[in-house]
């Protein structure tokens, strides 16, 4: 139930408070009077878009209260799922600054938008022209289907098998969780050690496995530098192969020479 309405800076609307007491209330007023001003403001608090243009002095801010008697309408586990403060009377609030940002509260704990808003729609009904009543929505004929048939206390018993029932299931998959990653961790334990019984390593293997690694890591350095070596070996103007022919080449020449002029002699 709806206790008390606070406006501030809303609209036409400098500073206003409304107390609603238990049963029907009635606003009425001539056309321009506020009363759609007094549904804004009570839309926004709910969840409702906020403009800036709704702000009477742009220089200050919007702030908007809504109190909720909310005793028996069983919203612990609401508060509990996102982590609020319950109270019997919870405050709504929504502040819309000047340069355009709004924020949600509820009992003084900042929340989403999305948060308010749903758990607006589990505290009032607004029909106004123009808008589908939930009273077609199938959800809002079961609830009303239980309030007229008293279901209160069975439908608090239902809740309590059924988040119990949630939670056995839970616990369950998790535990389904945990045996399918317990296979997988022994089916790849058990891969490793066929590989490592299959491998027959001997006392010190590691080592030299460890020296042929380093050796097969350098080996395209090796390859590099040996193809240095040879092109220097072999180049046809400096290598050293190539001098070598020549300075052969030369000293057969002398010992030709040589032999041809013992000959003449």
């Amino acid at each position: 139930m709806l206790s008390t309405l606070r406006v501030n800076n809303f609209a036409i609307i400098d500073e206003l408070e409304i107390d609603f007491k238990s049963g029907m209330t009635t606003l009425t007023g001539e056309t321009g009077a506020g009363k759609s001003i007094i549904l804004g403001a009570l839309k926004l608090v709910l969840g409702e878009r906020a403009d800036l243009k709704t702000l009477k002095n742009e220089k200050e801010k919007c702030i908007i209260e809504a109190i909720f008697n909310i005793k028996e309408l069983e919203l612990q586990a609401f508060f509990e799922e996102h982590d609020l403060d319950y109270e019997d009377e919870s405050i709504l609030r929504r502040e819309l600054l000047p340069s355009g940002k709004s924020r949600a509260f509820i009992n003084d704990t900042p929340v989403k938008v999305s948060i308010l808003h749903e758990l607006s729609e589990l505290l009032i009904d607004i029909h106004s022209q123009f808008n589908t009543p939930k009273i077609f929505e199938a959800d809002f004929q079961l609830s009303m289907l239980d309030i007229y048939g008293d279901n209160k206390e069975l439908l608090k018993e239902y809740k309590a098998v059924f988040l119990n029932y949630i939670a056995i299931k839970k616990k369950i998959k998790e535990a389904q969780n945990s045996l399918e990653n317990q296979s997988q961790d022994l089916e790849y334990k058990l891969h490793l050690w066929e590989e490592l019984n299959n491998a027959s390593l001997r006392i010190g293997e590691l080592e030299t496995l460890e020296s042929e690694i380093k050796s097969l890591s350098n080996v395209e350095e090796i390859i590099s530098t040996l193809n240095e070596t040879y092109q220097f070996l072999e180049h046809p103007e400096v290598g050293i192969v190539s001098q070598l022919n020549e300075a052969s080449n030369i000293e057969l020449q002398i010992f030709r020479m040589n032999t041809n002029l013992f000959m003449i002699v």
